[in-house]
């Protein structure tokens, strides 16, 4: 008879593997006692069957069952198949079709080809149900107990704290000075260029997001007040890193309408069209420093954050290729296609967005003690939203590609490109170029370095 194990464990993350792998001894131990054949194994380490998410184990093991050769489905315990009378119900249809039965190291056999058996195995399965809510009922008042008695939660150690809760002076050190140079008047952009090129790194030991830096600062914690779903509920045990004064003043610079995102006007048409030659990820606009201006820097969460440039210069010397590539008798061709639908393009960008936003939100949920999100949740949503970002970032293309962007005119073609918006002089670059690389600059005294930038042309 042929046999497939499915093994889970709700929890491992350090990622031992102790559960699954003596899980795994267990069920090969029962097949060879019963002198099957094991022809498959499948597994979720790190994964709850109470809460909904998906299990690409589960439904590995399940398409297994579906192809008709399986006899025997082997698990160390029946709650470790499902906790959910739903998913049991699919799976009582499933074992019928294909005739394949359930045998559990610790809870016996399921013959699901009963009535008796599938009353037995929908008991069993509401049981487990039954104290997997009970046990998050319990979790969810200790927690709830814990927070309003100013108590510390388990999880990552927050930055500036060690695990004990005392004071970590080094990394509080750097606290204070972000606070200090956002009431200057310093945007977070350049506090994360910073602390990346300084080598400064998060309580997770990754490089900064602007958005964690600003959700840091924002968080009571450091005034030594303990929260509960966002809401301040009491004085906390550890102690302040940031005096009141401090504080207040902190969060009314934070709060200026003009510092949050509103997916409005685009600023700078270079963003996302340069790239950077040290990592090859989208330099977007920023500011590193008051006295430098406005830049390009490569700030994005999977790029070095170790490189910039100034946003005239670079605008500058592409501006100049573009009125050069556009004046040739060929580029006429190139635009006489029909226009492209430019709200179709705005609707994309102002998405795109959107999405380096939430990933942002993503890693600030990841490093929140009081939110539920494992590294799992954190994984899937962080690849989920960068496949979709990639997906748009192909319809775009596709549709650069295939329409004009723009009347170009035969004649005063400097006069056309500055009555253009930032939105239709990115869509003549993304037409125009496939990369547009800034590599690191040579320090020519403040000079522009321009052969730093190097262009290639679409074909």
């Amino acid at each position: 008879m042929n046999a497939i194990v499915y093994i889970r464990i709700s929890h491992d993350p350090e990622g031992t593997r102790v559960g699954v792998e003596r899980q795994l001894k267990e069920c090969r131990t029962h097949i060879e006692r019963a002198g099957w054949e094991c022809v498959d194994t499948f597994e979720d380490n790190d994964r709850s069957a109470s809460k909904g998410n998906p299990r690409p184990g589960w439904e590995q093991a399940t398409d297994r069952i579906r192809v008709g050769d399986i006899d025997v489905l082997v698990a160390w315990a029946n709650d470790r198949l499902t906790r959910h009378p739903r998913e049991l119900e699919d799976l009582v249809d499933l074992l019928e079709r294909t005739k394949t039965r359930v045998e559990t190291v610790t809870s016996g056999t399921f013959d699901l080809s009963t009535p008796e058996g599938r009353t037995q195995a929908r008991i069993v399965g509401a049981l487990a149900r039954q104290e997997s809510e009970r046990a998050s009922e319990r979790l969810a008042a200790a927690n709830r107990d814990a927070a309003y008695r100013g108590k510390r939660m388990g999880g990552r150690r927050p930055f500036g704290y060690e695990a004990d809760g005392t004071i970590r002076e080094d990394e509080a050190a750097e606290l204070r000075d972000m606070a200090r140079k956002v009431i200057d008047g310093h945007s977070t952009r350049s506090i994360r260029m910073d602390l990346n090129e300084r080598g400064v790194l998060t309580a997770a030991g990754g490089q900064w997001t602007y958005g964690r830096i600003a959700e840091i600062l924002k968080n009571p914690r450091y005034i030594g007040k303990r929260t509960y779903k966002g809401e301040v509920v009491a004085d906390a045990e550890w102690p302040p890193i940031f005096d009141l004064s401090t504080w207040q003043k902190l969060q009314a610079k934070l709060s200026r309408p003009e510092r949050r995102w509103n997916g409005g006007d685009m600023k700078r048409w270079m963003t996302r069209v340069a790239i950077c030659g040290r990592c090859q990820q989208p330099l977007v606009s920023g500011q590193v420093s008051r006295e430098r201006g406005p830049s390009y820097t490569c700030s994005t969460d999977s790029g070095c954050n170790r490189l910039a440039i100034k946003a005239a210069w670079l605008e500058q010397y592409v501006e100049g290729l573009i009125i050069d590539a556009l004046s040739a008798p060929s580029a006429q061709e190139r635009f006489a296609a029909p226009e492209v639908d430019e709200q179709a393009l705005a609707t994309i960008d102002e998405q795109l967005d959107e999405l380096s936003v939430k990933l942002d939100e993503a890693d600030r949920d990841y490093d929140d003690p009081d939110v539920d999100f494992d590294r799992s949740r954190w994984l899937r949503r962080s690849q989920r939203l960068t496949a979709t970002m990639r997906k748009l970032e192909s319809e775009r293309d596709k549709l650069l590609r295939s329409s004009a962007v723009a009347n170009v005119p035969e004649t005063d073609l400097s006069t056309w490109w500055s009555n253009l918006d930032a939105r239709q002089k990115r869509n003549v670059a993304w037409l125009l170029f496939q990369n547009v690389t800034v590599n690191p600059s040579r320090n020519l005294g403040g000079k522009p370095d321009w052969d730093r930038i190097v262009v290639s042309w679409a074909a």
